[in-house]
């Protein structure tokens, strides 16, 4: 496996947040959002922050989830973080991991526990990601499926059959 290259303690990184994380009701996130290995980011370096949600919206999306916020963080803020981690003390680094439908994906190699995952979720700056209106198109055997919802209601569904 090639040796990936670390980002920059100043470069800062983008997390899309799901309905099934972000309680905006009672203005919570899950420490789920972060509490894994591997976590997924995106580079602010490489897109705006606008075309990262817009990626966000077409990988993410469907009938039963949608990405309805953002969350921005500096590596060097998640570092200090994870290294003033009482219960375990953790070096967090972010390594560029491009993808072929987002150039500007990285990874957080570590293993962030929930207790941690906790502590970076409330040093997020978040931002609003939701669009007016989601459309999720998929094949379903010999059926082609179209989706149109709002704010998780379902204002359609087409379907067109394969002859």
């Amino acid at each position: 496996m090639a040796v990936r290259p670390k980002l920059d303690a100043t470069e800062r990184v983008v997390r899309a947040i799901t309905d099934a994380e972000w309680d905006k009701k009672n203005g919570r996130i899950s420490p789920s959002l972060f509490a894994n290995s591997n976590v997924s980011v995106s580079r602010l370096s490489v897109f705006s922050l606008r075309l990262l949600v817009e990626i966000f919206h077409r990988d993410f999306d469907r009938p039963t989830r949608i990405v309805n916020g953002v969350g921005v963080i500096a590596v060097g803020e998640l570092n200090r973080i994870g290294q003033h981690h009482k219960d375990k003390p953790v070096s967090l680094t972010v390594e560029a991991a491009p993808e072929k439908n987002n150039e500007a994906h990285a990874e957080i190699p570590e293993r962030i526990t929930r207790g941690l995952a906790n502590k970076i979720v409330d040093a997020l700056q978040k931002h609003d990601a939701e669009k007016s209106s989601t459309q999720w198109a998929g094949v379903l055997g010999q059926q082609f499926l179209i989706w149109t919802w709002r704010r998780g209601e379902i204002l359609s569904k087409r379907i067109r059959s394969f002859s």
